[in-house]
Order: C-alpha cells, then sequence, then structure tokens
C-alpha cells in the first residue's frame, strides 16, 4: 500500500511540472505570433501624383507601367522620405501591373494628377512609405525595381 501511494504521489510531482511547463510554452507561443516590429505608426502627407509615363511594362502583355511624381502640399519632416526628383510605381492590389481597362476607367494618361495620400513610417519596422489613392480602386504605389 505505501509502493502505491508513493507511486501516486511521485507521479504528481512529475506531471505537475510538465503540465506548468507546456502552459507557460503555449502562452509563449501565441505571443511570437504577433507582427515584428509591433504595430506601426504613420504620418500622413496629402498631395497630388502626378502621371509621368505609361508604357508597356515589359515582358507582359496588356499590362502597363505607369510611374508617377508626389507633389506633397506640405513640406515632408522625414529626411528617408523626401521626394523630389523620385518617382514610383502605381501597381494594382495585388502588386500586378494595370491593364488597359484600367487605365481608362480612371483616365490615366501622362501628365494628369490625382489625389494622393503619402503615408511615412513613424514607429515599427513595417513598409516606410506608401501611397493612398482615394479616387484609384485597387491602386498603390512601389518603389520601381
Amino acid at each position: 500500500m505505501y509502493f502505491k501511494a508513493l507511486t501516486f504521489t511521485g507521479c504528481l510531482y512529475l506531471i505537475l511540472p510538465l503540465m506548468l511547463l507546456l502552459i507557460l510554452s503555449a502562452c509563449g507561443m501565441a505571443s511570437s505570433s504577433q507582427r515584428v516590429g509591433g504595430p506601426c505608426a504613420y504620418k500622413q502627407y496629402q498631395g497630388d501624383a502626378e502621371i509621368v509615363s505609361v508604357t508597356p511594362a515589359k515582358g507582359m502583355t496588356g499590362e502597363y507601367e505607369i510611374r508617377f511624381s508626389f507633389h506633397p502640399q506640405e513640406k515632408i519632416q522625414e529626411e528617408f522620405a523626401r521626394v523630389e526628383g523620385k518617382q514610383w510605381v502605381l501597381v494594382r492590389n495585388d502588386s500586378s501591373f494595370p491593364k488597359k481597362d484600367f487605365l481608362q476607367q480612371y483616365d490615366i494618361k501622362k501628365g494628369n494628377r490625382f489625389p494622393c495620400y503619402m503615408k511615412v513610417i513613424i514607429r515599427g519596422t513595417c513598409t516606410p512609405v506608401l501611397f493612398d489613392f482615394p479616387t484609384i480602386r485597387n491602386g498603390r504605389a512601389q518603389q520601381p525595381g
């Protein structure tokens, strides 16, 4: 009888620490699923995107590379995001180049301007510069490669 009680107590001493370790490691795994760098915050600059060029995309049939420059309404404070002389590429939300129907739908051609917001990162490790086009659905920007 003494032997059975010792075995039960011994099992408790073995099982309880293992259960505690399992629970703590599960909690640690849940918190590690967060984005690296934590939440990001952006400062927004209002301005216009001026279409600089619309050319057929290299190696892509029926798709177009649309380059634009951003003209802010106020001075951009963050040095890394200053846009003088920079050109950006307008792509669809899935990163594909737009097709002719997209160009026609939004009247995208060289020299046209569209309202645009430049978003510059001020906290976190997400994409440093983003553009939002309120009048162009399914459009975003990326740096030319």
